[in-house]
């Protein structure tokens, strides 16, 4: 399977996340402020890889504005 490309992201972040709920909020509020920085917010995106966490985190990282994939 071919993964597919977005030709208009020049990065991402990428967030490795097991069991991350607590700490994910502080971690992807920290990601959103280095893209405003960069003025980069139309061109990136933050991703969240989930190792098949047990808690919240695929759902918190939603809530923070994250693409969540699932490893």
């Amino acid at each position: 399977m071919t993964a597919s490309i977005i030709p208009e992201l020049e990065f991402s972040i990428i967030v490795p996340a097991f069991n991350e709920e607590s700490l994910l909020p502080g971690t992807l509020d920290a990601a959103h402020r280095a893209r405003e920085a960069c003025a980069a917010t139309e061109s990136s995106e933050i991703l969240v890889v989930d190792n098949n966490s047990t808690d919240r985190t695929a759902a918190v990282a939603r809530e923070h504005g994250a693409r969540v994939v699932f490893e």
